[in-house]
């Protein structure tokens, strides 16, 4: 006998609102500080698995962006580019503003999930399920 998991409409709707927020907030930090950079006119002499580093955060970055659109594949976006992230620099995965990043992706994928397993929307006239 399979288990049939329902999820209430607002649960989801809660979740995805956490995320939209958390992922604005992410965005805008990483513009500022990006902006704060590029407007100091030095370009850094960045090793290659620094520049690796940036690419994997870009991933991200990039990935959170598509999450508003198509949570799924954005949410896999920013989970890829955090093991990326680790892969090249370890000791920055325990960074609590990266790690920010992943708990973001995983959120977007748990809401694309929870989305499929919706309760039916109940009639407002008589109680019944449409």
């Amino acid at each position: 006998m399979a288990l049939s998991l329902r999820v209430h409409p607002r649960l989801v709707a809660l979740l995805r609102w956490v995320a939209h927020v958390l992922s604005v907030l992410i965005l805008f930090f990483f513009a500022v500080m990006i902006g704060g950079e590029a407007t100091q006119g030095q370009a850094p002499h960045l090793e290659p698995r620094e520049i690796l580093f940036f690419v994997a955060l870009a991933v991200q970055l990039i990935g959170l962006l598509v999450a508003f659109r198509k949570e799924t594949p954005g949410g896999l976006m920013v989970l890829v580019g955090f093991l990326l992230q680790a892969a090249f620099m370890p000791k920055s995965a325990l960074n609590p503003f990266f790690a920010a990043l992943p708990f973001t992706g995983l959120l977007r994928l748990s809401c694309a999930w929870l989305a499929r397993h919706q309760a039916p929307a109940l009639d407002a006239d008589d109680g019944r399920t449409q």
